[in-house]
């Protein structure tokens, strides 16, 4: 396990993310949002739904340009999420499983739950820097049998994306990972200088950066200069928890439904590119996806 960080993060902000219904079998909460005050802190990250749902609810086909989605279904989930997009990709989301998209240019896809047991994940929004918001759209599936799974000294790792407990990199110097704690435990946990990192608490308790916080609670980190790291540590109750980090955009975020660029014209011309079918939704007005059928 890496050493104790010379200068560890701080908790900035502590928040409790409450359930919000979607109507039938859809429950979300959001622990960051559109419009929430912290942006600039956890910059790239545009928002964090941690959701359920089930059959005969789903997320039908919808569009998207200008970001990045990391759904991550989680391993105690009783149920699995669909998915299919325009470009031809199809799959299965399955308990641990994860699924990296890329929108770019333009991607519209459905998400819909297999069968009436719920499924129960996380959804990461991350935003593209303007000179990649219209590169081609990727797909990407992490299945839970081909992702670095860690254990060291009571803490187990799901890495997602990054560098942790001295695993390799998979995605650059982005950090995504799912942490589970048993009690008495501790994480040093290095975060590079200069990213912005937050912590989302799937279940239990434990002790961050000398904050107590439980289950759906999220905390946004300190990014001083210097500061090199987390440490995290349980007593006499096991957690389990999502980290992210990654470097900071800096730069201006327009969003209109599901449309994220960086100026106003931007988005009016998202808009007509979808309406008419062009630059990137060529098919957008063709397509229909077979999940739907599953739905009402």
């Amino acid at each position: 396990m890496p050493a104790a960080p010379a200068k560890p993060r701080r908790v900035l902000q502590k928040s409790y993310a409450r359930e919000q219904s979607g109507g039938g079998g859809t429950d979300v909460r959001r622990p960051i949002r559109p419009d929430g005050q912290e942006a600039a802190d956890v910059d790239p990250v545009l928002a964090l739904d941690d959701f359920t749902v089930a059959l005969p609810d789903g997320f039908p086909d919808h569009a998207h340009r200008g970001f990045v989605t990391l759904t991550y279904l989680l391993p105690s989930s009783p149920g699995d999420l669909s998915h299919e997009d325009f470009l031809g990709n199809v799959g299965t989301l399955g308990p641990g499983d994860a699924q990296w998209m890329t929108c770019g240019r333009g991607i519209v896809h459905s998400e819909v739950p297999k069968t009436q047991f719920f499924a129960r994940g996380l959804q990461l929004w991350i935003n593209l820097p303007e000179k990649e918001k219209m590169s081609p759209p990727r797909y990407l599936e992490l299945p839970r049998a081909e992702q670095p799974r860690l254990i060291c000294d009571g803490v187990r790792c799901a890495l997602l994306a990054g560098e942790a407990l001295s695993a390799a990199a998979l995605e650059g110097d982005t950090l995504a990972a799912h942490f589970t704690m048993e009690p008495n435990s501790r994480l040093h946990q290095l975060i590079p200088e200069g990213h912005n990192a937050f912590v989302y608490i799937i279940d239990g308790e434990g002790n961050f950066a000398g904050e107590e916080a439980d289950k759906h609670h999220c905390l946004i980190l300190s990014h001083e200069v210097g500061e090199d790291g987390l440490l995290v540590e349980t007593t006499t109750t096991a957690v389990s928890f999502f980290i992210f980090a990654a470097k900071p955009l800096r730069e201006p975020v327009v969003w209109q439904g599901p449309f994220v660029m960086c100026s106003e014209e931007q988005i009016r011309q998202s808009m007509l590119d979808y309406q008419c079918g062009r630059n990137g939704f060529e098919n957008a007005n063709t397509w229909h996806s077979k999940n739907k059928n599953n739905m009402r």
